[in-house]
């Protein structure tokens, strides 16, 4: 179990301080300085999602937490880390979620990083246009869980 737990936070890890440098697995190969806003309505959902320790997002982190996540996303500009400029969730969500579902396979509960309400989120948005408030809670929501 802890061997399991451990490659998790690895990974995860890994992928969060990949995020800080203002990089994505997408953008890997290209180093750049932070990319335009996908989503200019975007930026202010995210900046009061973080801000707002009793939101759904972010609730289960400390203040530490949310104010490393804070910084990852001041850094890119506020930019979502995981829908495309059509507010979808992209491939690197889509992975995310599925490692954070087999957590289960680690010895960790699934329910811990909201994988159940973050897919059915992501389903949503997949379907149809959603508000940026939605969007954001989605984007900051998954970077919380996967922070974890």
């Amino acid at each position: 179990m802890k061997g399991g737990r451990a490659w998790l936070m690895v990974g995860l890890l890994a992928f969060v301080a990949v995020v800080a440098r203002g990089q994505t697995p997408q953008t890997l190969q290209t180093p750049q300085t932070p990319p335009a806003v996908v989503c200019p309505a975007l930026a202010g959902p995210i900046q009061a999602a973080l801000a707002d320790a009793h939101h759904t997002s972010v609730a289960n982190l400390s203040q530490t937490e949310r104010a490393q996540l804070r910084a990852i996303y001041e850094k890119r500009g506020w930019t979502p880390l995981w829908v495309d400029g059509e507010s979808r969730p992209h491939a690197d969500a889509r992975a995310a979620l599925q490692l954070l579902n087999g957590a289960s396979a680690d010895g960790l509960d699934p329910l811990d990083y909201r994988v159940v309400s973050l897919s059915d989120i992501a389903a949503a948005l997949d379907v149809s246009t959603r508000a940026a408030t939605d969007v954001a809670a989605f984007d900051v929501g998954l970077s919380a869980s996967v922070s974890r």
